[in-house]
């Protein structure tokens, strides 16, 4: 599951998260720590250790262990196990900054899994202001404060990512964060079949403390119904749209997006 951060994954990790077949976890951010590319950075960390220690704690083996080498395909070695452990047919990876891996997950993955990737979308003005707030309010957790300007690009930026698979749909689902939210339950039946799941939607929701980690102090509103989160002061749309105006192509791209999304 990726997308721009704040735009609905974890939503949409917890609706599959409370079917019977469905397992997840909180962000590993297994392949873009895999694939990190920082000179500076490597010298104070490495990256082989964190991924190690993420496949460690998604593992349900105490005596787990692995070749350094073969990390990529460790991590579906594991997912396999998780499964087969618990029963489960599906294991939910949601980590919004995976989208921009998809190519190395896609060569990672073992040809007897079936992998499916969901694109969370969610509106241009409605995504910059949530990422601006959390940012903001938890600059510990998003590598200090951005400014609106960045935050757009950021969201820009995402897009294109997007956009790059949308003749590939079927692998690739489009999910609009908008629709999700109006038609919950109508919704979560789509995108249950799309991925052959019976949409069991009286299975009372599971604690999220399972797929939210403790640090990330900004999705504490994930635990209220769905559409009765905090509302914040922000900019009008009209006044968004003149300083941050959508360019031609953006929005070219964004409808094409809408109109593949579920």
């Amino acid at each position: 599951m990726v997308g721009t951060p704040r735009s609905g994954t974890t939503l949409a990790q917890q609706a599959l998260f409370s079917l019977a077949e469905v397992d997840s976890h909180f962000e590993t951010h297994f392949f873009s720590n895999l694939n990190y590319r920082n000179f500076l950075r490597s010298r104070f960390y490495s990256k082989e250790v964190i991924c190690r220690d993420v496949l460690c704690r998604l593992s349900p083996r105490d005596d787990f262990k692995v070749n350094m080498r073969d990390l990529p395909g460790a991590f579906f070695d594991v997912v396999r196990d998780r499964l087969d452990s618990l029963g489960k047919f599906i294991f939910v990876e949601k980590t919004p900054a995976h989208l921009a891996h998809i190519r190395s997950i896609e060569k990672a993955c073992p040809v007897d899994f079936d992998l499916v990737f969901l694109h969370v979308i969610r509106s241009r003005y409605e995504n910059v202001r949530s990422l601006y707030f959390a940012a903001n309010e938890y600059p510990g957790h998003w590598g200090g404060k951005r400014s609106l300007a960045c935050c757009v690009r950021r969201w820009s930026h995402d897009l294109r990512l997007h956009y790059n698979f949308l003749p590939r749909r079927g692998v690739h689902t489009f999910v609009s964060y908008e629709e999700f939210v109006s038609n919950y339950r109508s919704y979560l039946e789509k995108i249950c079949k799309k991925l052959d799941l019976e949409c069991s939607i009286t299975i009372p929701t599971r604690n999220l403390k399972n797929i939210i980690s403790e640090n990330e102090d900004w999705k504490g509103k994930n635990f209220e119904e769905v559409g009765q989160g905090r509302v914040y002061d922000f900019m009008s749309p009209v006044e968004f749209e003149r300083q941050f105006r959508f360019s031609s192509s953006d929005r070219r791209m964004y409808m094409n997006v809408v109109e593949g999304c579920l």
